[in-house]
């Protein structure tokens, strides 16, 4: 008992102790080997082993203890530096940013002030070529508005000459709706006959189809007849079977119940036999009622068979008169369809009179449409595109009068142009120089805190490996302790 309470003490001193640094554990590898060489000089006691142990295990706890402060604190200052950084390290930015944004605007503005004094030098002009050019110009403009007024008086001659033919086309559609009315409502009487007559038609066919078919339905209730005799011999034998095995169950039950009173009575050579007698007489009778299943089996089956064939002859003779049955059905069709395409064929001739009716009417209107609209229409067409004609040239000599203008102005307009572009160009540089600048002054300064947090991750990262490395370091050489102590607890006294 002492010793398995003292082992728990060990134990629970090993837990105690797992944190860890690579030089204690070197010590006490060293120090586990004293024992060893103590061993040569004769076995310890018990008592001093024990506690030479402990003195050590605790000689390393508080070495470790005093290790362990250093590098917590080393990480707990790391944690808070970077903690800082990340609750502070954006508003230091962007506070930054402001004081750059405000510093940028001022150079921005002096470079627009610049820009907007030299660009102010070309805003005088010498407008004496341009009245020269307007004058002419204008000129031009009173003759194209001159033709564009005749050409309007034009159309709207046009436009009455487009009153005619909507005039010529409203008789027409006039005329067109009375003669399509009376042939709307001679069409639809001709219709109404047809239907009429195709009802009467269909009628006719579907009353012989469906005396066709009635006949075919009476086979059709006898085949039904037939099959249902066929139909009930499976179920007969399978009610046999339950009714034979009702039986065999009784049987069996009897036996039983015969066996319980045999071996109630009878001893171990008297009850084998009585228990023999009654198993030959249920086997016995099993066979019997098996013989009587297997005797009706083939008696319905019998039956069956002679009735299926009854079936088969039956459907012949069916097969025969359904092939009778069609023959007439389709004669029935045929005879249909014959009325049906010659009542259609009238129909067809019908609307063939009322088209050709329809196109000697169309060519009259064709005839009138030309002589009082289309020649009238063309001969204005003609005049307008003389009137649309001189337009174009007029506007084409203004035109050419615009480029000579422009021509005169462009090699002035283009040294302007390239001043003022040459001028823009190096405001564009300058202010794109001093966007960089700031933008780079930002990148500066987001980089440089990057570069710290990643120094202070690094080094928090190193204190935790150096952590976790002390705390398997010390582990392993707690484990070797008390092997060492466990092998020298064998050969010391008490």
């Amino acid at each position: 008992m002492k010793r398995i309470v003292f082992s728990c003490a060990i134990l629970a001193v090993i837990v105690l102790c797992t944190p860890a640094l690579d030089a204690a554990k070197k010590k006490g590898k060293a120090k586990t080997k004293k024992p060893g060489a103590a061993l040569v000089t004769g076995p310890k006691k018990c008592d001093e082993l024990e506690a030479e142990f402990k003195r050590k295990v605790n000689d390393l706890k508080a070495k470790w203890k005093l290790s362990d402060e250093g590098l917590d604190r080393s990480l707990d200052e790391t944690e808070r530096k970077l903690t800082d950084m990340d609750r502070n390290g954006a508003a230091e930015l962007r506070k930054y940013a402001a004081e750059l944004e405000g510093q940028k605007k001022q150079e921005l503005d002096a470079a627009k002030k610049d820009h907007e004094k030299a660009m102010a030098q070309f805003e005088k002009k010498d407008d004496s070529a341009k009245r020269s050019f307007d004058m002419e110009a204008e000129r031009h403009r009173r003759k194209i508005a001159d033709l564009e007024r005749r050409k309007a008086e034009s159309q709207k001659e046009m436009q009455r000459i487009e009153s005619v033919r909507d005039r010529l086309e409203a008789e027409r559609s006039t005329e067109e709706q009375r003669l399509l009315a009376e042939y709307e409502k001679v069409k639809l009487a001709a219709e109404d006959e047809s239907r009429k007559y195709r009802k009467q038609v269909e009628d006719e066919y579907q009353k012989k189809f469906d005396e066709l078919n009635a006949k075919l339905g009476e086979w059709d209730a006898k085949e039904a007849e037939k099959r249902k005799e066929t139909e009930g011999f499976d179920r007969q034998i399978e009610e046999f079977a339950m009714q034979t095995a009702q039986k065999l169950d009784a049987f069996q039950q009897e036996i039983e119940k015969k066996r319980t009173e045999a071996q109630a009575k009878f001893k171990e050579g008297e009850l084998e036999k009585a228990e023999m007698e009654l198993d030959m007489a249920l086997a016995q009778e099993s066979q019997r009622l098996n013989a009587e299943i297997e005797r009706y089996r083939k008696e319905r089956l019998e039956k069956k068979k002679e009735k299926e064939q009854q079936v088969k002859e039956f459907l012949a003779t069916k097969d025969d008169f359904r092939k009778r049955n069609d023959r007439l059905i389709q004669m029935a069709q045929q005879y249909r369809d014959a009325q049906l395409d010659k009542r259609k064929a009238e129909e067809m001739k019908a609307q063939e009179r009322w088209n050709n009716e329809k196109k000697r009417r169309d060519e009259r209107y064709e005839r009138r449409l030309q002589m009082e609209y289309r020649e009238k229409r063309d001969a204005l067409v003609k005049k307008q595109d003389q009137l649309s004609l001189e337009i174009e040239q007029e506007k084409s000599a203004l035109v050419t009068l615009e480029g000579k203008f422009r021509q005169q102005t462009d090699s002035k307009e283009a040294a302007i142009e390239s001043e003022k572009g040459r001028i823009t160009e190096r405001y564009k540089k300058t202010v794109a120089k001093i966007q960089d600048k700031y933008d780079m002054m930002e990148v500066e300064e987001k980089h440089t805190q990057e570069l710290v947090r990643d120094q202070l991750e690094e080094k928090r990262d190193s204190l935790i490996a150096t952590r976790n490395k002390n705390k398997a370091d010390r582990q392993e050489l707690l484990y070797k302790m008390k092997d060492d102590y466990g092998e020298q607890k064998g050969s010391c006294v008490k």
